[in-house]
C-alpha cells in the first residue's frame, strides 16, 4: 500500500498538468480567434460606403463647382424657331427714260436658333439672406439654318432688258435670313430663350445643393 500511493500522485499531478495545457491552448487558439473575427470586420467594414452626414460644408462645396459646371456648358441652344417664309425678290434696272424690273417669289423651310452664351455667367452667394445671385447674359440669335432641299419658287416675272442670274438668287438668300430673323425677333423668340435658361439654371442649381435647400435664386 505504501508503495502504491506515491504513484498515484505522480498520476494525478500528470493528469493535472495535461488538463492544465489543454486549458491554455484552448484559450489561446479562442482568442487568435476572436482577434482575427474583430481585424476581418474591420477590414469589411471599410467597404461599406459611410454615410455622408447632411451639413453646410456640403453646401460649401457644391457651391464652389457650380458657376464652373454651368460654364462648361458653354453657347446653350435655349429656344428654336420653326418657319416656312415666302419673300419676292426684285431687281430693277433704269434704261433711258424707264425702270425695267424682273422678280420671282420663293419661299423656304427653316429654323431660328436662339440661346445663351453659359461661359459668361456669374454666381454670387449670400449666406446672410440666403440668396444664390445669378448674373445671366441676355440671349441672342446663334444661327439661321435654311433648307435648300425645301426652295420654292412661284410667280417669275422676267424683263428683257433685267436678266436674273445665279448671284441674285445668293442675294436674295441672304435678304430671307434677314426676314427670317426680324420674324423669329417679331415672334419673341429672345425672351422665351431667356426664360427657358433660367429654368434650366434653377434646375441645375436644385439638383446639385438639393431642392430642399433654403436658398432663393435671383436672376440679374
Amino acid at each position: 500500500m505504501k508503495q502504491r500511493k506515491p504513484f498515484l500522485a505522480r498520476f494525478i499531478l500528470v493528469a493535472l498538468t495535461v488538463a492544465a495545457l489543454i486549458l491554455i491552448i484552448y484559450l489561446l487558439f479562442d482568442t487568435a480567434k476572436s482577434r482575427n473575427t474583430i481585424e476581418d470586420s474591420q477590414k469589411l467594414s471599410d467597404l461599406v460606403p459611410q454615410p455622408i452626414e447632411d451639413d453646410s460644408s456640403t453646401h460649401t462645396t457644391n457651391f464652389e463647382v457650380l458657376e464652373d459646371s454651368l460654364k462648361d456648358m458653354g453657347f446653350l441652344i435655349t429656344q428654336e424657331y420653326y418657319f416656312t417664309l415666302a419673300e419676292q425678290y426684285t431687281k430693277t434696272k433704269k434704261i433711258l427714260f424707264f425702270n425695267a424690273e424682273s422678280s420671282f417669289t420663293y419661299s423656304y423651310d427653316g429654323v431660328v436658333e436662339a440661346g445663351v452664351d453659359f461661359n459668361k455667367i456669374e454666381i454670387e452667394k449670400n449666406d446672410d439672406d440666403m440668396k444664390i445671385i445669378i448674373k445671366v447674359p441676355d440671349a441672342e440669335i446663334h444661327n439661321i439654318e435654311i433648307d435648300p432641299d425645301s426652295f420654292q419658287q412661284y410667280d417669275v416675272s422676267n424683263s428683257i432688258w433685267v436678266k436674273i442670274k445665279l448671284q441674285d438668287y445668293n442675294t436674295s438668300l441672304s435678304e430671307f435670313q434677314e426676314k427670317a430673323k426680324e420674324t423669329a425677333l417679331d415672334k419673341d423668340i429672345l425672351n422665351k430663350a431667356d426664360k427657358n435658361a433660367q429654368q434650366i439654371i434653377t434646375n441645375f442649381v436644385n439638383n446639385l445643393i438639393g431642392s430642399n435647400n433654403n436658398y432663393e435664386i435671383i436672376f440679374e
